[in-house]
């Protein structure tokens, strides 16, 4: 019997280290929605997928020095374009994670993410801090209340940049 009782309390303090790891390793809500984000938003703005290619080629190739010092150019070219890109990430999440549990699902969805990619694309093109911060304020706020529907907030997202 006691080598049962034993062999139980074995067991659980297995189980608790599984499950505290296990906690351990998931991510905050705040990261989850960082992440969902973050993915919608640098796969909508054409020109992240060349920084992160440019990044990868500089430690790839290292005989070709006339090309890594181009590549390093256009990096430093791209860089102040990242900083503003990060600080606007961090700003959407930021304000969507102020909102509350509630919204989980709809930041979520398939719907909002779309919406999302949309409204990164205006704001890459967007020509004045004014007009991206519109976008940012929309997307934001789109995460909390549904008070317009989705191709309402796309129709203002394609006339934020329309006859700048």
């Amino acid at each position: 019997m006691a080598d049962e009782e034993l062999e139980l309390r074995k067991l659980d303090a297995v189980v608790g280290d599984i499950k505290a790891e296990l906690e351990r390793a998931s991510p905050s809500r705040k990261q989850r929605i960082y992440e969902a984000i973050a993915l919608a938003a640098l796969s909508a703005i054409p020109w992240v997928g060349g920084v992160f290619a440019a990044g990868l080629a500089i430690k790839i190739r290292e005989g070709d020095v006339a090309r890594d010092s181009l590549v390093e150019e256009w990096l430093r070219e791209h860089q102040e374009k990242l900083l503003l890109l990060r600080q606007t990430l961090e700003e959407v999440v930021g304000r969507l994670d102020s909102l509350g549990d509630e919204i989980d699902e709809r930041i979520q969805s398939p719907e909002y993410l779309g919406l999302l990619r949309k409204a990164f694309r205006e704001w890459d093109k967007a020509d004045t801090d004014e007009k991206r911060q519109l976008v940012v304020k929309l997307i934001t706020n789109a995460g909390g209340t549904r008070l317009v529907s989705d191709d309402i907030l796309r129709l203002f997202l394609v006339s934020c940049n329309s006859g700048s």
